[in-house]
């Protein structure tokens, strides 16, 4: 049996690791450069930054073998600080990506590969979208984002597509902001303040190097009215409502940090949050030999908060097991 699992998040490279583990052949397919999905990192000259998944709780993600879950308390600003809350969670050491490449390590990943949908019938050959063959497998397993599955499975198997389209996922454009200096503010971490959904300060996370960085978070709502916007104009954006919150913390912060980063970069996540998740742990159209499966599949008694690390990493273990005897 040879499967195809396209997508090398979390939910695609557990499902392949298992597969892998019983003896069978599987090649995951990646349109980015590498394995991660929204636990990716992003490297710079000034250091890293966790723009995905920046902070999980712990009862959000299952252990994986080599991986170190570091404990990560981050102060807090605004009222939550006040009344001294402090939020308590893990980040992967030393980036959040050594939890897909820990997972990758030793499977056949082919990356930068954009596969296009799936023929209506006949065998399960995948091509590229510029024709070009690229495989022809027994099974095909689609791990990407609900709306890309309905997209991918479209002509094979219709009903399976139109089901992927009832989950619902939202967008999130992410900042990077690494300064040339210490900005001097009191806390590490910001909570739903304005378009601000969660920022998170990456140089003080455990196990990382390098200056004062910030990874910066919008909310659903910003992110889906500014989604075709310049990155460059979504960067300013959320670097001034850093240096805004800055403002209304009212701390001796050195604002001249703020204003002149040393890098601003943004990210967009086209389909970041899981909105509505389905309730099925899988899709499967078995005469057609696909099946599909993402953190937006999570059922309702199983007891996982959909959108996690934790739901990627049951769906994948699904998938594996809906194929393995």
């Amino acid at each position: 049996m040879r499967v195809a699992v396209i997508g090398a998040g979390v939910t695609g490279l557990t499902c392949a690791r298992a597969l892998d583990a019983a003896g069978v052949e599987v090649v995951v397919l990646e349109k980015a450069r590498g394995a991660g999905g929204r636990l990716s990192s992003r490297r710079t000259d000034h250091g890293g930054f966790d723009h995905g998944g920046a902070v999980l709780r712990r009862d959000e993600v299952r252990d994986v073998a080599g991986v170190e879950l570091a404990s990560f308390a981050p102060r807090l600003a605004g009222v939550e600080a006040a009344l001294g809350w402090q939020p308590v969670g893990v980040v992967p050491v030393p980036t959040a990506s050594a939890l897909p490449k820990a997972l990758a390590a030793g499977l056949t990943l082919r990356a930068a590969t954009h596969v296009a949908p799936l023929p209506a019938d006949g065998p399960l050959t995948l091509r590229g979208l510029d024709g070009s063959t690229i495989d022809t497998v027994d099974h095909v397993v689609v791990t990407a984002p609900a709306p890309q599955v309905a997209e991918l499975l479209a002509h094979r198997a219709p009903g399976l597509a139109e089901r992927a389209a009832a989950a619902e996922m939202t967008p999130c454009w992410t900042a990077m902001i690494a300064l040339h200096e210490p900005a001097g503010l009191p806390f590490d971490a910001i909570r739903e303040r304005g378009p601000v959904h969660w920022a998170v300060a990456e140089s003080a996370k455990p196990g990382r190097d390098g200056g004062e960085r910030w990874t910066v978070q919008a909310t659903a709502a910003f992110s889906a009215e500014h989604l075709e916007d310049p990155p460059e104009t979504v960067g300013a954006a959320l670097l001034a409502a850093l240096g805004q919150i800055a403002l209304e913390e009212d701390v001796p912060a050195n604002a001249l940090a703020l204003r002149q980063p040393a890098l601003l970069q943004a990210h967009r996540w086209r389909y970041a949050r899981v909105a509505r998740a389905l309730p099925e742990p899988l899709l499967h159209d078995a005469p057609a030999g696909v099946l599909a499966a993402g953190d937006w599949c999570t059922p309702h008694d199983a007891g996982i908060t959909p959108g996690t690390v934790a739901a990627a990493q049951a769906a994948g273990a699904a998938l594996a097991a809906a194929l393995l005897p």
